[in-house]
């Protein structure tokens, strides 16, 4: 609001309208990422624990796609 010529009530619809564009796109690429036939869901044993740790369980029930665009990867965050 200090550096533009706007009034507050424009800069508040601006960062709501911004934040549920990109809120909209991450749920989708999240929703993309884990409801796969190629992801994995590896089931826990009988005390309820998984076999891996945590970083090895997110490769494993994710899955990677847009590999060659580099707009989707940016995006994606990589």
């Amino acid at each position: 609001m200090i550096f533009i010529n706007a009034l507050w009530w424009q800069v508040l619809l601006g960062f709501l309208v911004l934040h549920y564009c990109e809120g909209i796109t991450l749920a989708v690429i999240f929703m993309l990422a884990h409801d796969v036939e190629e992801a994995h869901f590896p089931l826990p044993d009988e005390g309820g624990n998984i076999q891996n740790s945590r970083a090895v369980h997110q490769l494993y029930t994710t899955s990677d796609f847009g590999r060659q665009n580099n707009l989707l990867s940016f995006f994606c965050g990589g």
